[in-house]
């Protein structure tokens, strides 16, 4: 089959993976024409089974012409705090399963220290992004970072 150039940019959308069925979600609203779904957390994976869910997902796309075009990851994960350190473990776990959802892409927040002057975060973000870009690359992942000022400066 030859690839459909009309679909090297596709209508996509991103899906809450903290629901209580994505794959539903994912099911209902393929029919409206999506061709690209992202999968994405907010802070943590909220004890989400990611090789259960990516199979859910690959079944409710079935053989629709769509894709998982990548996961997302949205929270701080530059700071110590409980939930913080969820959204560690969650870059690291979704960077570690990318490859279930048939992708090479995870998207997020890069992150900062509160209260602080941007110049002030990026020690920690040297840490922080280093350790995970080189684990990405050991799997194959790449990384995309997303701006929102999430009401800050």
């Amino acid at each position: 089959m030859m690839p459909n150039p009309l679909l090297d940019i596709r209508i996509g959308t991103m899906v809450r993976a903290n629901l209580d069925d994505p794959a539903a979600y994912v099911k209902q609203i393929l029919p409206l024409g999506f061709e690209s779904i992202q999968p994405f957390f907010w802070q943590t994976l909220g004890g989400k089974d990611l090789k259960r869910l990516a199979g859910e997902i690959r079944d409710a796309i079935g053989d629709a012409d769509a894709t998982v075009s990548s996961l997302g990851v949205f929270g701080n994960p530059l700071e110590s705090g409980e939930v913080d350190q969820g959204v560690l473990q969650a870059w690291e776990t979704v960077i570690d399963n990318a490859h279930l959802f048939g992708t090479s892409m995870v998207c997020g927040f890069t992150g900062r220290i509160r209260g602080k002057k941007l110049t002030d975060s990026l020690p920690r973000f040297r840490e922080v992004w280093g350790l995970l870009a080189r684990r990405a690359a050991d799997k194959g992942v790449r990384i995309s970072f997303e701006n929102c000022a999430m009401d800050g400066n």
